[in-house]
């Protein structure tokens, strides 16, 4: 990926091995961890009832948050 202008991007889901408290800890972990990570995104999607505990502790820090979108079953 070298000279090709694009920012690299790191992102990370667990799928429902977390649960509401274990999900907002993880967050809060890699909220004070990344603080000061640049040169790539870093996005993390959380299963989607930690949408919300996930999302306010990564809100207003360097990490964007997404959700997970994929099931083999309509």
């Amino acid at each position: 990926m070298a000279g090709s202008g694009r920012t690299p991007l790191i992102a990370g889901n667990w799928k429902m091995n977390k649960g509401h408290g274990d999900a907002a800890e993880l967050a809060k972990q890699l909220r004070s961890n990344l603080q000061n990570i640049s040169g790539v995104e870093v996005v993390v999607c959380p299963p989607f009832p930690w949408l919300l505990p996930v999302g306010n502790e990564i809100e207003g820090s360097n990490i964007a948050l997404g959700a997970q979108n994929v099931h083999w079953e309509a």
